[in-house]
């Protein structure tokens, strides 16, 4: 990587970040800070002693993909999430002066298994611009192709321990800003409207606070990073480093304004953080209390001239190449996630698009502990296992009009009638539920209108030949 590389995600958010302070304001916090001899280097101070217990804190018995995912949706949220369903489907009934051919009537409780179905179909859905769907998974999930997204998402997600982890946590904010909503995610979610009243140093404390005090060392990009949030997490016995924005209140005057030649660097300490500044292509500045300046050599990628490979030896700070491969995982997430896009521009509701961004990092995280624990699959293959694996375990569906006998729909005496005229239409039509979940030979489904009805069963059918094998055939 190139030095002026860490600087892609940096840029984000500029009106949302804090702690930028003018010339009066940094004046006397600035005079504590010692010049670094860059002839004469100290060596860099020590870590803190690590005490966290990292990796998979859950016990795994299998290595399927439905296994880690139920690590972040397990059996508490999922059942969470089907009773709020349920009472908002009840509110919505009640509140609301709904007419008898609405299809709110038909409600029907939902429980775990469904939700977790529609779990995998919001997934596919994720995963159609890199797959081409095949016949038998849309027949495997057809019993599901009717369920809305009037689920009520606005339920709260409980505290969860850290699934996994190093001694090392990458932050680094989200490329996703939607009508004024910030996403920041680790074990927590925090979003923010169009004037947040939150700062970046507390947004880091908040995801770190079941991981103070243990030794571990946080990487941040320029966003979050400044001296106030280094020295609140040094007091917690938790060592960071990363990009600094240069005009930070209590940054040296000299950083924010000094001038340097390329492979140049200037630093300045005060305690055990020290400040840096490098000019590469660019000048780069970097908070660290774990590193000095000392500058090293590194070898680039080989690079091809006229059939020739040769080797690229450049010079960097070793501050600048510790952040390179500690930010990398979530560069690297973050790539990913895109390729499998999970907010879509109809939805209006904003907490529709968080539960989406939040199921999809689930996806990721699972996958993540997944190549941990040995697996080989590629990211999409473990998608598509999953999504199989959710509809063969949950998908049998309680309330298929196919799988369900009505003897008085077979047995009883029924006769059809016309869809009665309403204000908008004279003669008004309905979809007939005997046409409408067939396909035709393109793979599409059968929209068949009819203005006949059962007025019995309060079903749309056609006149021949639906409205017979409707009332005497039972799996129709």
């Amino acid at each position: 990587m190139d030095s002026e590389e860490y600087s892609e995600s940096d840029s984000s958010y500029e009106d949302i970040s804090d702690e930028s302070g003018s010339d009066e304001d940094t004046l006397d916090a600035a005079s504590n800070w010692c010049r670094i001899d860059q002839e004469n280097l100290a060596p860099p101070p020590p870590r803190f002693p690590f005490s966290g217990n990292p990796g998979l804190n859950t016990r795994m018995d299998g290595s399927s993909p439905i296994e880690f995912f139920c690590i972040f949706f397990n059996d508490d949220i999922v059942g969470y999430i089907a009773s709020e369903t349920n009472r908002y489907a009840e509110d919505f009934i009640e509140k609301n002066d709904l007419t008898p051919s609405s299809r709110v009537q038909k409600w029907k409780d939902v429980d775990s298994s469904e939700i977790r179905v529609f779990f995998g179909i919001i997934i596919l859905q994720e995963s159609s611009n890199q797959v081409t769907f095949q016949k038998g998974m849309c027949q495997l999930m057809n019993p599901y192709y009717c369920i809305k997204e009037d689920w009520a998402a606005n339920s709260t997600y409980q505290k969860r321990e850290p699934g996994s982890g190093l001694n090392s946590i990458s932050y680094a904010n989200l490329p996703v800003v939607i009508f004024g909503i910030a996403l920041f995610t680790q074990e927590r979610i925090c979003h923010c409207g169009m004037n947040p009243p939150i700062t970046t140093t507390n947004i880091v404390m908040t995801l770190l606070e079941d991981l103070l005090d243990k030794g571990y060392c946080v990487t941040l990009d320029n966003f979050y990073t400044s001296p106030e949030l280094a020295e609140l997490l040094l007091s917690h016995r938790t060592d960071v480093y990363g990009t600094l924005r240069p005009n930070r209140i209590s940054v040296h005057e000299e950083i924010k304004k000094g001038t340097l030649k390329k492979g140049e660097i200037v630093g300045f300490q005060k305690g055990k953080i020290c400040v840096m500044k490098y000019m590469d292509k660019k000048p780069i500045s970097i908070l660290s209390p774990v590193h000095n300046t000392v500058i090293v050599e590194q070898d680039k990628k080989r690079k091809k001239t006229h059939g020739k490979s040769e080797r690229i030896v450049s010079k960097k700070p070793q501050a600048i190449i510790d952040y390179n491969l500690t930010m990398g995982g979530v560069d690297k997430a973050n790539q990913c996630l895109s390729y499998y896009p999970t907010v879509r521009n109809q939805q209006k509701k904003y907490y529709l698009k968080i539960f989406r961004q939040i199921l999809n990092q689930s996806v990721w995280n699972s996958f993540v502990l997944h190549k941990n624990n040995g697996g080989t699959m590629s990211h999409l293959d473990f998608r598509l296992q999953l999504v199989e694996e959710l509809a063969k375990i949950y998908g049998k569906s309680k309330h298929s009009s196919q799988n369900t006998t009505s003897s008085d729909r077979l047995i009883g005496r029924h006769f059809p009638s016309r869809i009665q005229p309403t204000q908008k239409k004279k003669a008004p039509t309905k979809i007939c539920i005997v046409c409408s979940p067939k396909f035709n030979e393109k793979g599409q489904r059968v929209r068949k209108e009819s203005r006949y009805q059962c007025s019995q069963c309060n079903v749309t059918l056609c006149v021949t030949p639906c409205f017979e094998k409707y009332h005497t055939v039972e799996n129709f």
